[in-house]
C-alpha cells in the first residue's frame, strides 16, 4: 500500500486569523528529497503534452503568449515544461541546489536554475508573468518579501498568479468548534500557513497588485486532511468514483484546499 503523505502527521494551530501547520521543516534539503523521489520515468509525460490540468483556463487567458514569464519555486519544473510545450517563454527558479541539479541532469532542455525568490538576480520589470504555486506560505515571518520581489521584477501591468493553502469555510467552522489547537506544542517545526481570503487580498494590494480573479482549488485534498475517516475511505475500492462524485458536489468555495489569486502589477 502507498505510504501516507508526509502532511498527514502535521499538527494544525488556528490563531491570529491563520491556520498554521507544524511538522517537517520546509528546508532546501526537505524539498530536495521530497521532489527527487518523484523524479522518475514518465513524470513529465503529461507536461510534455502541454496538459495544464485545472489551470488551463486561467493560464491560457491570463498569460501573454508573447511575453516572458517565471515560475518562482518551481520544484521539478512541471509547469515550466507544460507551458513551454504550449509555446510560452517561461523559466523556473528553485532554492534547492540538489533539486536543481537533479532537474538539470534529467531535463537539460528545461531552463530551471537555483535562486532565492525573495532576491532574484534579474532587472526590474524583467518579466510579463509570475507564477507561484504553494511557495510563499512557508516563510514563518510572512510572505511580504516574496510579494515585493514579484512586484519588482514584473513590468507594470504584468500578471501574477499565486496560490496558497486556504483557511476555507470548512476549516473556519472546525475552528469555531475548537477542533484545532490554539498554540503549537513546540515539538515540531513550522511548516506553512493557511491564509484567509481577505488577509491575502490585503497583502497583495499592499504589495502593489490589483486583484482580478480569485479561484478555489483541490477539494479532495482538503477533505483528506479535515474530515475524519476520509483518508481511509478514499483508499477503498471504488475510490476514483468517490473522488469524482465529491468533486462534482462539494463547492470549492467551501472546501478548497488552495486559494489562487490572479492579479496585475499596478502601473507606476
Amino acid at each position: 500500500m502507498t505510504p501516507e503523505p508526509y502532511w498527514r502527521s502535521h499538527e494544525k494551530v488556528l490563531r491570529g486569523g491563520r491556520l498554521e501547520w507544524y511538522g517537517d521543516e520546509p528546508s532546501e534539503e526537505f524539498w530536495g528529497d521530497l521532489w527527487q523521489d518523484r523524479l522518475r520515468s514518465g513524470y513529465f509525460a503529461e507536461a510534455d503534452r502541454g496538459h495544464l490540468d485545472d489551470l488551463e483556463d486561467v493560464l491560457v487567458r491570463k498569460l501573454d503568449r508573447a511575453g516572458r514569464h517565471l515560475e518562482a519555486g518551481c520544484g521539478l519544473g512541471w509547469w515550466v515544461a507544460a507551458l513551454r510545450a504550449r509555446g510560452y517563454d517561461i523559466a523556473g527558479v528553485e532554492s534547492s541546489a540538489a533539486l536543481v541539479d537533479a532537474v538539470n541532469a534529467a531535463r537539460p532542455d528545461l531552463p530551471v536554475r537555483r535562486g532565492d525568490v525573495a532576491a532574484l538576480d534579474v532587472a526590474d520589470a524583467h518579466y510579463d508573468g509570475y507564477l507561484s504555486f504553494g511557495v510563499v506560505e512557508h516563510r514563518q515571518e510572512g510572505p511580504e518579501p516574496f510579494l515585493e520581489e514579484a512586484r519588482r521584477i514584473l513590468r507594470p501591468g504584468g500578471t501574477l498568479i499565486l496560490s496558497v493553502p486556504w483557511l476555507n469555510p470548512l476549516r473556519a467552522f472546525k475552528g469555531r468548534l475548537r477542533r484545532y489547537a490554539t498554540e503549537p506544542s513546540g515539538q515540531n517545526a513550522f511548516f506553512q500557513y493557511g491564509f484567509g481570503q481577505a488577509e491575502l487580498a490585503g497583502l497583495l494590494a499592499g504589495a502593489g497588485f490589483r486583484i482580478e480573479e480569485v479561484h478555489h482549488q483541490h477539494v479532495q485534498r482538503c477533505l483528506v486532511e479535515e474530515v475524519p475517516g476520509w483518508f481511509r475511505l478514499n483508499r477503498m475500492r471504488g475510490a476514483r468514483l468517490l473522488r469524482t462524485a465529491v468533486a462534482a458536489t462539494v463547492p470549492p468555495r467551501l472546501a478548497g484546499h488552495m486559494i489562487l489569486f490572479v492579479a496585475r502589477r499596478a502601473e507606476g
